[in-house]
């Protein structure tokens, strides 16, 4: 009888021995301490004056569960939000025994709710940074209702260090994916328009040439500031001058003038 209680003890030992060893700071049991960044905001100050923190988007830290209390604010809020119990912790991981019934919506918080769960299942609970708003749904006849939604969330890392907030992270990769998009679509763009004033000035020369070839003064008049100005072909005085001096001979005014500029700028070249 004493050895099988001995061996019984002993096999209870490893077992909470080995359940320990394998915590994390993620499962909020283990936890030597709760590393605070500054930036929190207490949450006897949200109850204190909560319509001083109407709309802004305030930092809370401490521990999450899953629950499934919907408040009047959020009565019946069930089939577009998950419902959490926040409680506040300080430095050293005790219990402030201030509280929040935070509300965040089934569409953005899917991870954070099986993260949660996870450690729920194990027993444990889940140290977290969250990012919460209080709203006009967190008051009832003028009266606050402690709770809020939330707007974003970091988890506790193995080496006590805050992971990024999800939801900015998300929304930072997406704008820059968007960008490159956006780059993309702007490259294509330019190509092709590119192209189609490469094409279209290929037949706007192709035009003048056929007919200033075929005796028309404008045509001659237009293929001579091709040239000159190399609009879609390389810039060629000497057919420049060729055709403003026969558009010239037609009648042309504009050519008398281009013909000057010429002169005036390059000279015999």
């Amino acid at each position: 009888m004493k050895f099988c209680t001995t061996l019984l003890f002993s096999i209870v030992t490893c077992i909470l021995c080995f359940r320990a060893f394998g915590q994390t700071p993620e499962d909020g049991t283990n936890i030597t301490h709760m590393p605070l960044v500054g930036d929190e905001t207490a949450v006897s100050a949200l109850v204190a004056s909560p319509r001083e923190y109407l709309g802004q988007a305030v930092i809370i830290c401490g521990f999450v569960k899953v629950t499934d209390f919907y408040s009047n604010g959020y009565y019946e809020a069930s089939p577009t939000h998950f419902s959490f119990r926040f409680d506040e912790a300080t430095k050293e991981v005790k219990p402030t025994r201030e509280r929040l019934d935070v509300y965040g919506r089934r569409d953005m918080c899917g991870p954070f709710v099986d993260h949660i769960l996870r450690n729920q299942k194990a027993g444990d609970l889940t140290a977290v940074r969250l990012k919460v708003r209080i709203t006009s749904r967190s008051f009832f006849e003028q009266k606050f209702l402690d709770s809020a939604e939330l707007v974003d969330w970091q988890f506790l890392k193995h080496d006590y260090k805050w992971e990024p907030w999800t939801i900015e992270s998300a929304d930072a990769a997406t704008r820059e994916l968007q960008y490159k998009k956006a780059q993309e679509i702007q490259a294509q763009r330019s190509s092709a328009l590119a192209l189609q004033t490469k094409v279209r000035k290929q037949k706007l020369f192709d035009h003048y040439t056929a007919e200033a070839n075929a005796g028309d003064g404008f045509a001659q008049l237009e293929l001579g500031k091709i040239f000159l100005h190399g609009d879609g072909v390389e810039t060629n005085l000497a057919l420049a001058r060729k055709w403003l001096s026969i558009a010239l001979t037609n009648g042309s005014p504009d050519a008398a003038g281009l013909l000057s500029e010429i002169e005036r700028n390059h000279g015999r070249q």
